[in-house]
């Protein structure tokens, strides 16, 4: 758990990096070819994959005309516009992406040739080893497997684990735009996220229900019970994952949002506080700590 921790404090030092000054080369944005992209985790979840891969049919996004499709941008080359850039750090061996491995996963499933992708970093002069020790370590890449023991991602999309734990986490996510202006995800969420959140988030809480003994499989579906849902909520509770904003009772969405800016703009989550308000009937929204 307290390797956890370190990793996720790291977090604060990536966002150091999004701003700082002291970048290795100018943030560049455009369009790059889907295959000189690599994976910077080592986990996926493909029923999240599924999802979004229909999402992206009902968007309008593709057109499928007979065994092809149409893609809506860069010229029917690319599944997304320039606007919804990916971050990606440059490597020893190329680009490696820090957030979107779903949506690269879902261009590569309708033949996209290209992929939008803003630079933050460039550490190509590292060695493979140097890199890939320093981008956990700053929070720029996840490379646990599901048995917990660190491996370099590999070189195709095509190769990741599937993480069932990943797509749990997400099915129990209330997600916020970052202005807090709407919502979208589980009625009764087990956490809560705001704008594009912590890097790699899903899997730390994928990491820490598997370390608890807390697996889920994919044959629960979207309506994993709620004895189940519970255990993963006390765990959750229990790992003291920086950053992570667990609900510690269930709660309906709606009451969350009758209270929201207080609880995302003023005040914030802590470890200490969510223990706190376990059990004591208290409206939990009371005892955040400031």
């Amino acid at each position: 758990m307290n390797d956890i921790i370190v990793r996720m404090s790291s977090i604060y030092l990536f966002v150091i990096l999004l701003f700082s000054p002291f970048h290795h080369q100018p943030i560049d944005r455009g369009y790059v070819e889907v295959h000189e992209i690599h994976p910077g985790q080592v986990r996926y979840s493909r029923a999240n994959v599924e999802e979004k891969v229909s999402q992206a049919v009902k968007e309008g996004s593709v057109i499928q005309v007979e065994e092809s499709y149409l893609l809506k941008y860069d010229r029917g080359r690319s599944l997304f516009p320039k606007s919804k850039a990916l971050p990606v750090v440059r490597g020893p061996d190329g680009y490696v992406l820090v957030d979107g491995h779903h949506h690269t996963l879902v261009s590569l499933r309708f033949h996209a040739q290209t992929i939008p992708v803003k630079q933050i970093a460039d550490f190509s002069q590292m060695s493979s080893e140097a890199f890939w020790e320093k981008a956990e370590a700053i929070g720029l890449a996840h490379i646990r497997s599901l048995d917990g023991e660190k491996r370099i991602p590999p070189k195709s999309f095509f190769d990741l684990e599937n993480d069932p734990g990943r797509y749990f986490a997400t099915i129990t996510c209330r997600k916020y735009t970052a202005d807090l202006s709407a919502s979208r995800g589980a009625e009764y969420p087990l956490w809560i996220k705001v704008g594009k959140g912590i890097p790699f988030i899903e899997l730390y809480i994928s990491d820490a229900l598997q370390q608890r003994g807390i697996i889920y499989d994919d044959s629960m579906g979207k309506s994993p019970s709620a004895e189940f849902v519970e255990k993963a909520r006390q765990a959750l509770v229990e790992a003291e994952i920086p950053g992570l904003k667990v609900l510690p009772k269930r709660i309906h969405y709606k009451d969350i949002d009758k209270d929201y800016e207080k609880i995302f703009l003023k005040e914030s989550f802590s470890p200490a506080s969510t223990k706190a308000m376990l059990g004591t009937g208290e409206v939990f929204s009371t005892r955040l700590e400031k």
